[in-house]
């Protein structure tokens, strides 16, 4: 069955342009919840915001194809530690903005009260990431206890991304508001491929909330309608969906729900 788009329901919302968002909503050290939602559900919580949020455009689209290749030890280290909720836990990946051709290396740790934070750098080239000086520096400085030598891409995801920056408050203009209380993700059309090949086409929306602390007017919303947060990992969930002989206790039921 073809997705349905999320393009239109956020065509209405009032613009905003990256460097404004980032200016507004700077959220690298954040806390993060997520939620799995049908297209319908997803398109009704727009409609709901639409007065107190802006939608990221970037060359009049606002919907953008993303794709991420993880990387893991043969004995899938960074899958386990997160499994087993090892206090300091990490992942690397390459981060690819297919529409505007920019590929990101990614550094995405979560401490020990599960706040996330998140390091970056640009590289030329997605093809043999590692060797990249800009990612050996980075790496260096933050985790230079990381088993370069031994990592491989263990899965690659593909999905539409949405991002929504907004506040707590009834009205929200980009152009005014100097401050946002939160930004939410909308990921849709989502892809999990495998290294040896294998798809899962994903039938829901992944919806993530980033906030500085609390729980944001969208939590709460979200809440009332007795949507809750679903433990979910789009790097280890689809894993142990692959590879059924990893640890997959926190995400057991998402996995037989939604897999």
């Amino acid at each position: 069955m073809p997705h349905r788009p999320i393009e239109r329901s956020v065509a209405g919302l009032t613009p905003i342009d990256l460097n404004t968002l980032n200016t507004l909503a700077y959220l690298q050290t954040r806390t993060d919840r997520k939620y799995l939602l049908t297209i319908d559900e997803a398109e009704e919580l727009v409609d709901r915001f639409s007065g107190s949020c802006a939608a990221l455009e970037i060359e009049r689209t606002r919907s953008f194809r993303y794709e991420t290749t993880y990387f893991d030890t043969p004995d899938y280290m960074f899958h386990k530690a997160t499994a087993y909720r090892r206090p300091l836990r990490y992942k690397l990946r390459v981060r690819r903005y297919l529409d505007t051709d920019l590929n990101m290396f990614e550094i995405k740790a979560k401490d020990r009260r599960n706040r996330t934070d998140k390091r970056r750098t640009e590289i030329a080239s997605p093809v043999q990431p590692l060797t990249d000086p800009a990612v050996r520096s980075l790496l260096s400085v933050h985790r230079p206890d990381a088993p370069t030598a031994d990592l491989v891409a263990s899965l690659t995801t593909r999905f539409r991304r949405a991002t929504l920056v907004g506040r707590d408050a009834s009205a929200f203009d980009p152009t005014t508001d100097t401050e946002a209380d939160f930004r939410v993700t909308i990921d849709s059309d989502v892809h999990f491929d495998s290294a040896d090949g294998r798809t899962i086409d994903f039938g829901r929306v992944v919806l993530e909330s980033k906030s500085s602390t609390k729980a944001c007017t969208v939590d709460r919303w979200l809440w009332s309608r007795g949507i809750r947060e679903t433990p979910i990992s789009k790097y280890c969930t689809p894993m142990a969906a692959f590879h059924p002989n990893l640890p997959s206790n926190h995400w057991h039921r998402t996995l037989a729900r939604f897999f």
